[in-house]
């Protein structure tokens, strides 16, 4: 963000997102459904977008159609991504260290999370990032299959997707990422069901901690995914009569 002088003559032309942190694990929440003194919020202005990205259903198939599997998602995604400086008016903020300090005014220059119109904007710019620097992988071939698996094995911010051998899902992974940070979008969080794939993804080496060895902590797309037994899996909280009558 940066900071701006608070102008006080017109007000219309600028609309202030209230927020809150949440601690639970922390982050800052932007609220832009808040209503203005006219009735009227941000998001009630905005269109949400098209969907640009495969539905949910697909991408989990396809995600174990192939024996190797790997997931990752994007750092910080919507932080990536710069608005329009003639838009940045529409997303400002009061803020002061500690209440015996002024008010100060700044505006986000990022895609900020809270408003209707961003998963669209975030999901627009990643599938063009794929389409416009898939040049930098030098093997055509490569270079195409990488692109289609960025437009169509993203949900949000998360990549699932799958190859037939270790070594083709490694290849898979390094252009991903070789494209993906031609926009700033850095890959973490690598995960698969493969011992050989992930030093080679991560830079780590394969242990019980990093796979997720005989538990289901490995989350996708809101499911849980046992990356050694290879299952998908969904958690269920039973009420304490049904326990008991199942027993």
């Amino acid at each position: 963000m940066e900071k701006i002088t608070l102008q006080r003559d017109d007000p219309s032309h600028a609309y202030f997102i209230p927020h809150h942190a949440v601690t639970a694990k922390f982050r800052v929440v932007f609220n832009a459904s808040a209503k203005t003194s006219n009735g009227v919020s941000l998001n009630d202005t905005q269109l949400v977008g098209p969907a640009v990205q495969d539905p949910l259903v697909d991408i989990l198939l396809r995600f174990r159609r192939f024996r190797v599997a790997v997931t990752a998602d994007i750092e910080k995604m919507f932080r990536q991504i710069e608005v329009d400086p003639r838009h940045r008016c529409w997303q400002q903020i009061l803020w002061r260290e500690s209440p015996n300090d002024p008010l100060r005014a700044y505006q986000l220059k990022t895609v900020t999370y809270g408003m209707a119109c961003s998963p669209y904007n975030a999901a627009r710019v990643l599938n063009q990032c794929a389409i416009d620097n898939q040049i930098v992988v030098p093997d055509a071939n490569r270079a195409a299959a990488a692109r289609d698996s960025i437009l169509r094995n993203f949900y949000m911010d998360d990549l699932l997707d799958s190859a037939d051998t270790p070594n083709e899902a490694i290849t898979l992974a390094r252009d991903f990422s070789t494209i993906l940070q031609q926009g700033h979008f850095r890959l973490c969080k690598w995960k698969s069901n493969d011992v050989d794939v992930l030093p080679a993804t991560s830079g780590t080496e394969a242990s019980s901690c990093t796979l997720g060895l005989g538990d289901t902590d490995a989350k996708v797309l809101g499911l849980y995914w046992g990356p050694v037994n290879d299952v998908i899996l969904f958690r269920v909280t039973l009420p304490d009569y049904i326990r008991y009558e199942m027993k």
